[in-house]
């Protein structure tokens, strides 16, 4: 007997171990960390995937120590292939960054000058009108645009060398003279392909194995051969009136070292730890990538080296999606809170992959980048910018923008003396943000990041991100207000004081925990949190901005025909921003049963 239970107590555990080891998503998973937010994340990419019509999808995210991974849907339809953490997808434009990073690697290496011309590496690229060098092509400052490429049937469809791919391009004069505009061009990176391997003489897969993706845990990335087996390999589709069908070939020879590559979402989280721990390259060196370009005239464009810049629930953040034939991807970064989540999928035509990897990054971080409707939509809109950019500048630097009195006299006063409700006030909101109106909004947010974090600490400081923009300018408010710790020239005008302390009750009460996760829910079951959602917000002078979620919860409904659930409560409370709001009519007519049919309803 008790033999028996000895061998039964082995095979449990032999068993246990068997399912911990053949699930990815079980893998790295410590006991009960992040539980509720991962059964949060599985019951929202279930639900939201069968709105996207998405046959497979993966998804990985890593957190300081903690990693987890898991896959959706079909990895192969008609084979029945389930998707996994190890399904192999196109990475597509994602792997700019990695292109990137090789160049920068190359530059500190001394073997390229960013800010050489690109002849000087690849003769046989020809001179243009104006130089053209290496930190132009990273940032998409360079003026090579596509006008004059002529898509043939076939352009997809045969295989290239790089002296191919880049004759399609080498001759096309400049659309505009580098670093005076922004303009995204693959072809920019396939030149940097050609730089690699010039400079190391090496192929450009060759180098990337054995310099980047090995060194950085990335097994299974690979150049996307049609001709190689790539085990895990995801068959690609496409959404059509017809239905879902198999996506038409393409060889990705042709965009080699801008999308040419095949990886899974495994490699790709170890690929963003392994960054975040200065392998490779140090943190230090690798800093330029994530910098935003500045062009010539003072406007920032929201692009680094092969990344894009943005600035998410008031974190600095640095993503990039990619798209092509099959396939959708997306790849979002803290790098200064040591997080990342992965996203692919295999269907094309689609622009959603980056609300799953938000969705995540929402939860596991609390970073909620949610506007608010309020009657005075400007003045919130300068004090968002403040939140994001400032805030998020402080994030990443630690410090203010601007130790200057005078400096910081200015931006405060640019600040207080914009003229809500003119036509021009929008325009200056904006503006604030860039090199050459000075950043006022990125030195006064900064500047009140920085006061809050050393009168409170840490803490407090994230509480007044993770509550959001009016939590965050009413904290400071009460500094000043408390002492003479803040001298006047710095304190915000009584307009913005009086329009935040109007609203700070009403947004406290109506952007809480449970209004997060109804702010999270898929988009089949928001019905079920819409009249919990219409209750607490009546009334109220400010409270989260979610028509969109109603909007898209409605259009789902009248696609499927569900027209009972697709009519909105016209108690639903207006955007009391203009006092109207845009609610689907109730629609029982097919022809008219379309996405984005409304009328305007008081």
């Amino acid at each position: 007997m008790n033999e028996k239970k000895s061998v039964r107590s082995i095979f449990n555990v032999f068993l246990i171990l068997a399912l911990i080891f053949s699930s990815p998503s079980l893998l790295f998973q410590q006991d009960g960390e992040f539980e509720k937010e991962i059964k949060i994340i599985e019951q929202y990419f279930e639900k939201e995937m069968e709105t996207d019509q998405i046959p497979g999808l993966s998804i990985a995210f890593y957190k300081d120590n903690f990693v987890w991974s898991k896959g959706f849907g079909y990895a192969d339809i008609e084979n029945s292939v389930l998707a996994t953490p190890k399904t192999a997808f196109k990475l597509a434009s994602v792997i700019k960054n990695m292109t990137a990073l090789a160049i920068v690697k190359l530059a500190s290496e001394g073997k390229i000058s960013l800010d050489a011309e690109v002849q000087n590496y690849v003769p046989y690229y020809p001179k243009k009108n104006w130089p053209v060098t290496i930190r132009h092509l990273l940032n998409h400052t360079s003026g090579m645009g596509y006008k004059q490429m002529v898509w043939k049937p076939w352009t997809h469809k045969i295989q290239y060398d790089t002296r191919e791919a880049i004759d399609i391009f080498k001759d096309w004069p400049l659309d505009f003279e580098p670093g005076t505009k922004m303009l995204y061009s693959s072809f920019a990176y396939n030149l940097l392909g050609a730089v690699i391997e010039e400079v190391t003489g090496m192929s450009y897969g060759q180098y990337m194995t054995e310099n980047i993706w090995e060194p950085l845990g990335m097994y299974n990335t690979h150049l996307d051969s049609v001709e190689d087996i790539i085990p895990n390999r995801a068959r690609g589709y496409s959404k059509t009136v017809n239905g879902i069908q198999n996506a038409g070939f393409e060889d990705s020879s042709l965009w080699f070292a801008s999308g040419g590559c095949r990886t899974t979402v495994i490699d790709l989280i170890n690929y963003a730890k392994g960054l975040d721990e200065g392998k490779v390259l140090s943190k230090s060196e690798q800093e330029q990538l994530y910098d935003y370009t500045v062009l010539r005239g003072g406007r920032i464009g929201f692009y680094g080296m092969g990344w894009r810049i943005s600035f998410k629930g008031a974190f600095w953040t640095v993503e990039h999606g990619g798209g092509s034939h099959g396939t959708r991807t997306y790849l979002l970064r803290f790098p200064y809170e040591n997080f990342a989540v992965a996203v692919a999928c295999n269907l094309d035509n689609i622009d959603t992959p980056h609300k799953y990897a938000y969705l995540v990054a929402s939860l596991i971080l609390s970073a909620y980048d949610m506007g608010a409707e309020t009657k005075s939509p400007e003045i919130y809109a300068t004090l968002h910018n403040i939140w994001k950019f400032g805030l998020g500048y402080f994030n990443r630097y630690k410090k203010m923008y601007t130790e200057n009195v005078q400096d910081l006299t200015a931006s405060f006063n640019y600040i207080n003396n914009i003229n809500f409700g003119s036509d021009i006030a929008l325009k200056k909101i904006q503006d604030g943000i860039h090199p050459f109106a000075g950043s006022p909004v990125i030195k006064v947010g900064s500047y009140i990041s920085e006061k809050l974090y050393y009168e409170y600490g840490k803490e407090k400081l994230d509480y007044c991100r993770r509550s959001g923009v009016i939590a965050f300018i009413k904290a400071y408010i009460d500094l000043y207000r408390k002492g003479n710790l803040i001298p006047e020239a710095f304190q915000l005008s009584k307009k913005i004081e009086n329009h935040v302390l109007k609203r700070e009750k009403s947004w406290s009460k109506t952007w809480n925990e449970q209004t997060k996760i109804y702010s999270l829910f898929p988009t089949p079951l928001f019905e079920k949190a819409a009249k919990k959602i219409s209750k607490l917000y009546r009334g109220e002078t400010a409270y989260p901005k979610l028509i969109y979620k109603f909007i898209n919860s409605t259009n789902y409904y009248l696609q499927t025909r569900k027209y009972d659930k697709a009519e909105v409560d016209p108690s639903f409370p207006p955007i009391i921003a203009d006092e109207t709001s845009f609610v689907p009519s109730r629609c029982k007519n097919d022809a008219l049963s379309k996405p984005g049919l409304f009328i305007k309803s008081r």
